[in-house]
C-alpha cells in the first residue's frame, strides 16, 4: 500500500523532495568547504607562529644562517636578480613616502612598508620561508639581503683575485716565450755568421 501511495504521489511533491535533497547536499558541501578553509587558516597561523619562534631563537643564539639559505644558492638567483629585486622592493616601498623621503637603502623600515604578499613573493625568489608573520618575513629578508651584499662582494673580489693571478701567469708565460724566441733568433744569427766566416776563409 505504501509503495502504491509513493508511486501515485503527485509529481510535484517528488520534485520538491528532489530540490530539498539537492539544497541539503549543497549546504553540506558549502559547510565542508568553510571548515576546510578554517582548518587551512589555522595551519598557516600555526606555521607562522612556529617560524617566528624559530627565528627569534636563532637570532638570540646568533645562528640565523641555519634558517637563511646561502645567497645565490637558489637556481637563477644571481647577483643581478638580487639587485633587480632590491630595486623593485625599494620602488614599491618609496611609493608610500613623500618624494623627499625616499629610501636608498633596503632597511627594515623600507621592507616594513611592503604588504605581506610582496614580502612572500620576494622570499620565494631568494629561497626564504614564505609562511610567516610580516615581522618575521621583514627581518629575514633584511638579514638575507645584508648577507647577500657581503657574499657577492667577497665573491667578486675572489673572482678578481683569481683573474689577476691568471693574467700574471699568462704574462709570465708570454715573457718566457718571447725570451725563447729572442734566444732562438740569436742562435740562428750566430750560426749564419759562423757559416759565412767559414765560407769566406775557404775562398781565400
Amino acid at each position: 500500500r505504501l509503495q502504491t501511495e509513493r508511486e501515485n504521489a503527485p509529481k510535484e511533491d517528488r520534485r520538491v523532495r528532489t530540490v530539498d535533497t539537492r539544497e541539503i547536499a549543497e549546504k553540506a558541501q558549502s559547510e565542508r568547504g568553510r571548515v576546510d578553509r578554517k582548518l587551512a587558516a589555522l595551519e598557516r597561523k600555526k606555521e607562522e607562529l612556529r617560524l617566528a619562534d624559530v627565528w627569534e631563537s636563532s637570532k638570540a643564539a646568533g645562528e640565523v644562517h641555519k634558517i637563511l639559505p646561502k645567497p645565490g644558492s637558489i637556481p637563477g638567483a644571481t647577483p643581478a636578480v638580487y639587485e633587480h629585486l632590491k630595486r623593485h622592493m625599494l620602488d614599491k616601498s618609496n611609493e608610500k613616502l613623500a618624494a623627499k623621503q625616499t629610501n636608498a637603502a633596503l632597511t627594515e623600515s623600507a621592507l616594513g612598508r611592503l604588504n605581506v604578499k610582496d614580502l612572500r613573493r620576494a622570499c620565494e625568489i631568494v629561497g626564504l620561508p614564505t609562511t610567516g608573520l610580516k615581522k618575521t618575513l621583514t627581518q629575514m629578508l633584511h638579514a638575507h639581503f645584508k648577507d647577500a651584499e657581503h657574499h657577492f662582494a667577497r665573491a667578486f673580489i675572489a673572482a678578481q683575485t683569481d683573474l689577476d693571478r691568471k693574467v700574471k701567469k699568462l704574462k709570465k708565460e708570454a715573457a718566457g716565450h718571447a725570451r725563447a724566441i729572442v734566444e732562438e733568433e740569436r742562435l740562428e744569427r750566430a750560426a749564419m755568421e759562423k757559416k759565412a766566416r767559414g765560407t769566406s776563409t775557404a775562398g781565400e
